[in-house]
């Protein structure tokens, strides 16, 4: 018996399309000027506590002249603000949200248990934003629940921050890449080598895993532990990534190398589609083991990866199935990814002429 395709696991994945509200400055030059910024970078609206003598490109939730209305608890708006201090405010604002288009919550101190809260009680009557003091608890409410609020209100003092922000929470976001299908051209024994399971903070889904490679051009998606067998429990959170020399693609325009993956590192856990989220590494286990050594070739560019010879790790592919290393020969088809530049400086593309054979 092989190793059985089973049930996707649940993952958990952050997309900041329209989930980015601007809170506005009170100066009225700063305010167009952040305002201007905010539409050119695609946030979904602009709050400001006070009418504007502008009128911006996005939506404006504000108590006067917006085209959404700003109002207190207790008072008529389609954005109502709710201070949230105990449980018997979490029940004002479900209540509040039968009666308004949103509610936008400030917590004091508690943040994540009380927008877990909001987020569940208006689920299905009104949206929920919910203002962010810095990016870490920006994250934690737009994945809390794992639905997150609807939109994150962001306070910046310039249109310089608000780029910046909005950079960092993109690269902890996620987004897609460019998979295509490679033809394996060759698959030889590679002897003992030092090789690398990244362990995450995530269940991993069927169809699920990471992008490595020897070279930075050509980088093939390595399956998750999630498949069952007859021998060894599942690692739903495990990918066996191959040899410690290898790159991994550890965000959407950066890599890093195995070895130098630990507790507290990133990583990019890629679905078959080619959908790309952020993964905290665990762990990492490196170990000698025997290895194979896989070369593809995907329009016109070759590429190869060590990976550990066993009937557990696996590629991927075209059509999102794990393909055992064991099973693999010439002419078997896997998906790999192109980054586009060859050449890599500490981990980021660079244009310039490099060699990597």
């Amino acid at each position: 018996m092989g190793l059985q395709q089973r049930r996707p696991w649940r993952c958990l994945e952050v997309s900041l399309e329209g989930r980015v509200i601007v809170k506005l400055p009170e100066s009225e030059a700063e305010a167009k000027k952040l305002a201007e910024e905010a539409a050119r970078l695609g946030v979904k609206a602009l709050l400001s506590e006070r009418p504007v003598g502008f009128k911006p490109k996005v939506t404006l939730i504000a108590p006067e002249g917006g085209g959404l209305k700003l109002a207190e608890l207790g008072s008529q708006g389609d954005v109502v603000k709710v201070r949230v201090r105990g449980s018997t405010d979490v029940e004002e604002a479900a209540e509040a949200c039968t009666r308004a288009k949103a509610l936008l919550i400030e917590a004091e101190s508690w943040r994540v248990v009380p927008a877990e809260n909001i987020i569940a009680a208006a689920a299905g009557k009104c949206e929920v934003y919910a203002e962010a003091r810095d990016l870490r608890d920006a994250l934690s409410l737009l994945s809390a629940l794992e639905k997150g609020v609807d939109a994150v209100v962001l306070t910046t003092k310039s249109a310089e921050e608000l780029r910046e922000t909005l950079r960092q929470l993109k690269s902890y976001a996620e987004g897609f890449l460019k998979l295509e299908e490679a033809e394996v051209v060759r698959v030889q024994e590679a002897g003992l080598g030092d090789r690398a399971c990244v362990d995450t903070a995530l269940l991993l889904s069927q169809g699920e895993g990471m992008l490595v490679g020897s070279k930075a051009s050509l980088l093939f998606l390595v399956h998750s532990e999630t498949l069952e067998n007859p021998f060894i429990e599942p690692r739903p959170f495990r990918v066996n990534a191959g040899a410690v020399h290898s790159y991994i693609l550890s965000s959407l325009r950066g890599t890093s190398y195995l070895s130098e993956l630990r507790s507290g590192s990133s990583v990019l856990a890629v679905s078959w589609r080619g959908r790309a989220r952020r993964a905290v590494v665990g762990r990492v286990k490196i170990e000698k083991r025997p290895m194979l050594l896989v070369e593809a070739e995907a329009s016109g560019e070759a590429g190869t990866v060590l990976l550990q010879d066993a009937e557990t790790v696996c590629l991927v592919s075209p059509g999102g199935e794990a393909v055992s290393v064991r099973e693999l020969e010439e002419g078997s088809k896997v998906l790999v990814h192109k980054p586009g530049a060859k050449a890599r400086h500490a981990g980021m593309a660079v244009d310039e002429f490099v060699l990597e054979k």
